[in-house]
């Protein structure tokens, strides 16, 4: 398989950057650097070129001669090509409290988020994503059907893009385990081999050992 088909698109790269930057400026982090993050994303979505390759092909020194990204931002930029993660990011969202958290998303503001989790005791986003579509979200005061679909929409992006991290994450696994030569293959792909055998066989297309 071509490597290049599982490198992450630009903006898939540039939404996490514009993430951080939300995080930290709801903690208060110095405004030079929530600024930096976001001007970095703009750069990388803006970016004709693929970002990942760049990354991955040329390094973090091709990287910081684009404008707005420095050699932390660059690392980070890395770090997401080469693992599907970016470890600042998911250090970020553990520190701070649900409530905030709610907040970055599209739709939530402070007082909905502490309705939310006042009356459903949720503390991740992806707990929110199952009360949008349970029902449960609807319940809490201030969210009617139009608001619930766009909170669901805006999690789908979220999340969606971390479950294409965790996909990436899997595949990296997968080829280090091919590499290591100590590959196993699973129930699914010898049920698979068999019933091949066996398709082959009884068509007599194997050949004969006399």
């Amino acid at each position: 398989m071509n490597a290049a088909v599982n490198l992450p698109h630009n903006e898939e790269i540039a939404d996490p950057l514009e993430r951080i930057a939300l995080l930290l400026a709801e903690q208060d982090a110095d405004r030079y650097r929530v600024r930096a993050y976001r001007q970095a994303a703009d750069t990388v979505r803006r970016h004709p070129d693929s970002i990942a390759r760049i990354a991955a092909e040329e390094g973090i020194e091709a990287l910081v001669r684009l404008p707005g990204i420095g050699r932390s931002i660059g690392g980070a930029i890395r770090e997401l090509v080469a693992t599907g993660r970016i470890a600042l990011l998911e250090r970020l969202e553990g520190q701070v409290s649900p409530e905030d958290l709610f907040c970055t998303v599209s739709g939530i503001g402070e007082e909905l988020a502490h309705n939310i989790h006042e009356q459903l005791g949720i503390e991740s986003l992806e707990e929110l994503e199952l009360a949008a579509h349970d029902g449960r979200l609807e319940t809490v005061p201030g969210f009617g059907p139009r608001r619930v679909a766009g909170v669901r929409d805006a999690l789908a992006g979220i999340l969606s893009r971390s479950s294409r991290r965790r996909a990436r994450q899997r595949h990296w696994d997968e080829h280090h385990q091919r590499a290591s030569g100590h590959e196993r293959p699973d129930v699914a792909a010898l049920l698979d081999a068999d019933a091949e055998y066996r398709r082959r066989a009884a068509a007599g297309a194997l050949r004969r050992i006399a």
